[in-house]
């Protein structure tokens, strides 16, 4: 079993609602850098919550992250929730 430090940050600048920050092993200060583990975490999470609504990404530095820490951009659509009426 993999141990984890999972934080689920606001989001500074969120894109819409329900868009929050998934940052893997916070405590270690890890850079925007994605490793095995964290890839597994960030999938196991999208496959816990099981809803078509809800959305998982990742932008390295070179990809216009903003910040040089390890994290996944997480949204849930409202989109989909109304049509899956949850």
């Amino acid at each position: 079993m993999l141990k984890y430090y999972v934080n689920r940050s606001s989001q500074v600048s969120p894109t819409e609602y329900g868009h929050v920050l998934l940052v893997p092993r916070v405590l270690e200060c890890l850079p925007q850098r994605i490793d095995h583990d964290s890839l597994l975490l960030a999938l196991h999470l999208a496959a816990e919550v099981d809803n078509p609504s809800f959305r998982l990404g990742y932008n390295s530095l070179g990809a216009f992250a903003t910040i040089n820490h390890l994290h996944f951009q997480v949204r849930l659509l409202l989109i989909h929730c109304v049509s899956c009426k949850i």
